[in-house]
């Protein structure tokens, strides 16, 4: 790859000397035939102002125009992998601006492209999170690092009408010409939240069912015990007296 950058950029070094020096050649014959005689001064600017004309719409051609292009057609490969991640992808400058979203995210929060690049970060935060979230931003940009967000808690997305949906956010740190860039990768965990308190109620569910298990078999114990001492009984006093024992001790009845 580096030989490969090292020869494209030797190529065009020579593109853009070869094409210099043939503006100056033609300026120089240009300025050999002129019947005008200039002073050594206003040579070198007719010299410079013509070597300009001559040689910028080459320049731009043979290499500005291709520069172009291919930084174009690079962003546009990143554009797509971008709308063709799974997640949604946010990039927010340090002031809490949206640099960019891919379609993942647009879709995710019910906004264009138009609407969202620009706006702050918290207007895609519930109000009673987004207060504290501008210090929480800072402290990222102080020490950014590649890790998830909210470790321990539950994070919720607003979407444009003002719904409420679980998240799953990991960030990460982006440096480029126009400075530093937090990434956040946000994913909608609804299914996944539903799935967790459907577990979490019928984990609930079956606590309680083996505690009303372990209930009665305690009172068919205490029943069958009850049993063994009443055919174990002399009299029907003694009965009695055994029946209201149990019940107040084993059962809790008052008789």
């Amino acid at each position: 790859m580096r030989l490969s950058f090292s020869i494209s950029g030797l190529l065009i070094l020579i593109k853009v000397l070869l094409i210099v020096m043939a503006a100056e050649a033609s300026v120089m014959f240009v300025l050999m035939i002129s019947p005008v005689e200039f002073s050594p001064f206003v040579e070198l600017m007719v010299d410079a102002a013509l070597l300009g004309i001559i040689s910028s719409p080459f320049l731009f051609w043979l290499v500005i125009k291709p520069f172009k292009t291919a930084a174009i057609a690079e962003a546009e490969k990143f554009r797509n992998l971008l709308d063709s991640a799974p997640d949604g992808i946010l990039g927010v400058a340090p002031d809490g601006k949206i640099n960019f979203a891919n379609g993942q995210a647009l879709m995710m929060f019910g906004y264009s492209q138009q609407e969202l690049v620009n706006q702050l970060v918290e207007s895609l935060i519930p109000e009673r999170f987004a207060k504290q979230h501008p210090r929480e931003r800072g402290q990222y940009f102080l020490s950014p690092s590649t890790r998830s967000m909210g470790a321990g808690r539950e994070l919720f997305g607003q979407r444009k009408d003002g719904t409420e949906f679980p998240v799953g956010i990991s960030l990460s740190h982006l440096k480029t010409v126009q400075g530093s860039i937090a990434l956040a990768i946000v994913r909608d965990i609804t299914s996944q939240t539903l799935v967790r308190n459907e577990i979490v109620t019928a984990n609930r569910k079956l606590k309680e069912q083996m505690e009303e298990l372990q209930r009665r078999t305690l009172e068919l114990d205490h029943l069958n015990e009850m049993g063994e001492m009443l055919q174990a009984c002399m009299n029907i006093d003694e009965a009695c007296e055994i029946t209201r024992s149990c019940c107040t001790t084993r059962f809790k009845v008052l008789i």
